[in-house]
């Protein structure tokens, strides 16, 4: 199979809102069917085509064909339009209408680089309205959600019976279920009539004050973080809500002592730990170091962020790393569990190189030690589930507790290749100044567009503790 790499550079940048746009085929040939299959990828986390794929079955001689595509930027940046011949492709012109913004010709000489021009205001800023939606136990084997925003628009309550879950907790593996079918009976379930009418106001008032929603979870039940949370799906616009860059999903510690963004300068500097007991299976850290060196390699080429990995493997030596250690964000690779007994552990080394667990409160403990990282970042399996029988077993969500502002964990296992593709994506974002959970937003439309048969793109779930999602200013 054939195809052609096409380069966009935006002269201007669209807006956060939704741009709604068809992309026109035209086959030039008088006598060959043209079938065609059009691939979109974003290649920088700014801008994001929310259409991965477009297929365009027997456009006939000399005729035309379109589809429509949705588009949304962020800041200036770069995207890829990868153009797959199925069969008969040897010339054609697409293009974008209204206002011709894009413009792609395919010739027998090969690609060509293109403008995006587009006519819309530069957004100054990515700005959100909380909307905040709690679930808690109830009476009688009931479960109640709350709902309500910081913007005085009122409350609004749902309860519902403990069996009406089964569904929903009975899931071990979401790699193998309909995610769509799931993330509406999800949708449907804690959000009634009345909380549907709130978030519509909600909803208004940010679109009045050009802003999105951020969506933060309460979960006051341990049992209901085995939901997949990141799979909601709003019927009413055909998507999945964490992959809206207008409604980001968060899960929210209640605190009374947020995070706010402190002032620094470029480079951000990130301190990688890789740790594979001997006991354990077995981690490639050197290829799993090397890939995201790679990954993050342009980043440190134009002095945005810097990676530095430590030799740390016992705890003890973390410790003095944590106490001692002058860095933005702490990236962790190896293994971590969370059990009935210890609730979450992460596994560090002993001298003789055998596991040594230990527990996720005393992790957090040794990192509040350190007073300048912003961000932890667990690449680690089981890193954001919880037991029944430990509330904080949720290793995330612990580190939360000792004044962490934001926190990823992983909800499953993903690839080596995911792993590094949501690395340098979400660093990408960060160093581009936006807030975390829209760079986890741009992150998860990457993941979901490079990897299509994947559900990696639900493995992060961010857990804030901060009031607006900026960790850092510039």
């Amino acid at each position: 199979m054939e195809s052609l790499q096409f380069t966009v550079s935006p002269t201007e940048v669209l807006q956060r809102k939704r741009t709604s746009c068809k992309l026109f085929v035209h086959n030039p040939m008088p006598s060959r069917v043209m079938n065609l299959r059009v691939s979109l990828t974003a290649a920088s986390p700014n801008i994001i085509l929310r259409t991965a794929r477009i297929e365009f079955p027997d456009v006939p001689a000399n005729g035309k064909s379109s589809q429509e595509i949705l588009i949304q930027g962020i800041q200036p940046g770069q995207c890829t339009i990868q153009l797959e011949s199925i069969k008969g492709m040897q010339k054609g012109i697409f293009k974008t209408f209204p206002n011709s913004s894009i413009m792609v010709q395919i010739q027998d000489r090969g690609p060509q680089a293109v403008q995006w021009i587009n006519k819309n205001k530069l957004l100054k800023a990515l700005d959100y309205l909380d909307c905040h939606l709690q679930v808690s136990r109830f009476e009688n084997n009931t479960y109640r959600t709350k709902m309500f925003s910081d913007s005085g628009l009122g409350e609004a309550f749902c309860i519902f019976d403990h069996r009406n879950l089964a569904n929903l907790l009975a899931v071990e593996n979401f790699q193998y279920i309909d995610h769509t079918s799931y993330g509406k009976d999800l949708y449907d379930l804690v959000f009634n009539r009345d909380q549907y009418a709130l978030y519509t106001r909600i909803s208004d008032k940010a679109d009045a004050q050009n802003m999105g929603i951020r969506l933060r979870l309460h979960i006051d039940a341990p049992e209901l973080y085995r939901i997949r949370w990141e799979l909601l799906y709003d019927s009413h616009v055909n998507e999945f809500m964490c992959l809206q860059i207008d409604t980001p999903v968060t899960h929210y510690l209640d605190t009374l002592q947020m995070g706010r963004p402190v002032h620094t300068t470029k480079p951000l500097k990130i301190l990688g730990i890789a740790i594979s007991p001997k006991d354990l299976l077995r981690l490639d850290l050197n290829k799993e170091k090397q890939l995201i060196d790679e990954a993050v390699k342009s980043l440190s080429d134009n002095g945005d962020l810097i990676m530095e990995w430590s030799d740390v493997q016992t705890f003890e030596q973390f410790r003095r790393e944590a106490y001692s250690g002058d860095w933005n964000m702490l990236h962790f690779i190896g293994h971590s569990e969370v059990d009935q007994n210890q609730g979450g552990v992460l596994c560090f080394a002993k001298p003789n190189g055998e596991s040594d667990k230990i527990k996720a409160a005393d992790f957090a403990a040794a990192l509040r030690a350190n007073r300048s990282c912003r961000f932890v970042f667990l690449n680690s399996c089981s890193s954001a589930k919880t037991v029944a029988n430990h509330p904080i077993s949720n290793i995330a969500y612990t580190l939360l507790q000792v004044k962490i502002p934001a926190v990823i964990g992983m909800q499953s296992k993903i690839t080596d290749s995911e792993a590094i593709e949501l690395a340098r994506t979400f660093y990408a974002a960060i160093t581009d100044g936006l807030p975390i959970d829209a760079a986890l937003t741009t992150t998860r439309l990457q993941l979901k567009g490079a990897f299509p048969n994947s559900i990696s793109w639900t493995t992060p779930a961010l857990f804030m503790r901060s009031k607006d999602g900026n960790l850092f200013e510039f």
